[in-house]
């Protein structure tokens, strides 16, 4: 490996371990940003909840990123030709593989206290409540992109295209899946402020998840360019217009839970979750 290799190797390992190891500082910070852009108020119990779940979330970036290390590691061992054949699709896997540990845990970030009584939602929540119609066609547009790089890496005998096209579509399909039954699956709450966090923390995981497609998605597009090569023509656009759908997506869909699932709020009130100060 040449110097750039080793720094790029050392630095995912570097904040792996400090992704892995989160200050009691860097956790309160993280909570308090997500409580200022969805508009909460919350108590110290609950903070403490918070501060837990954004731990699970950091140590998740690590696990990605030290797995990253590791296949960077190896695959700077190889020829650049097998190294470009086998990041993006295990880059892709990693990605899938957050998206399944994430639904696991998902409805166990806000327990409720035992021997306290709960309180269930009057309506089922639909992924639409959650996602907007943007982001689905986000999903469309990136299934239909790795379909085309499988088809060009079959034609034009690039395998790095064809296997990155295979794995970002089995990406998006995992990806759907699981929102999908995120979207669908009871949490207990002990009341409206509880689920009102919930509902909000939901939203701010599919929003992390649309933001790592986005970067699947370049990825893909970039495999698919260099395919395609010199004569691609107008192509050389595709990875620049693959980064503006999650943005569109997550610029309109920001609040979308709040319209949906709790219209008699109004927009710039806050919700005091836990005992009222």
């Amino acid at each position: 490996m040449d110097g750039f290799e080793v720094a790029l190797v050392v630095a995912l390992l570097v904040f792996a371990a400090w992704y892995g190891r989160p200050s009691h500082r860097s956790l309160f910070r993280a909570g308090l940003g997500f409580a200022y852009r969805y508009r909460l108020l919350i108590d110290d119990d609950f903070a403490a909840l918070v501060m837990r779940a954004e731990r699970w979330a950091w140590r998740a970036h690590a696990l990605v990123l030290a797995v990253a290390a590791v296949v960077f590691a190896i695959a700077f061992q190889a020829p650049y030709d097998n190294v470009m054949a086998v990041l993006p699709p295990v880059g892709a896997a990693v990605v899938a593989a957050r998206f399944v540990v994430g639904v696991a845990w998902a409805g166990r970030e806000f327990p409720v206290a035992p021997g306290r009584p709960s309180v269930a939602r009057v309506r089922v929540v639909r992924p639409s409540d959650l996602v907007h119609p943007v982001a689905w066609c986000c999903f469309v547009v990136w299934f239909a992109s790795a379909l085309g790089a499988i088809v060009v890496g079959i034609d034009r005998h690039q395998p790095a295209a064809a296997v990155t096209g295979a794995t970002v579509a089995l990406t998006v399909v995992a990806a759907v899946a699981v929102i999908m039954a995120w979207c669908r699956r009871p949490e207990p709450a002990a009341d409206a402020a509880h689920l009102f966090l919930q509902d909000a923390w939901r939203a701010s995981r599919i929003q992390q998840s649309l933001l790592e497609l986005a970067v699947v998605g370049w990825v893909l597009a970039q495999v698919t360019y260099h395919g395609l090569g010199p004569e691609s023509g107008g192509w050389q656009y595709l990875p620049l217009a693959s980064g503006w759908a999650p943005l569109l997506a997550l610029a309109v869909g920001r609040d979308r839970f709040r319209r949906r699932l709790w219209p008699e709020l109004p927009a710039t009130q806050v919700v005091v979750v836990g005992a009222t100060p």
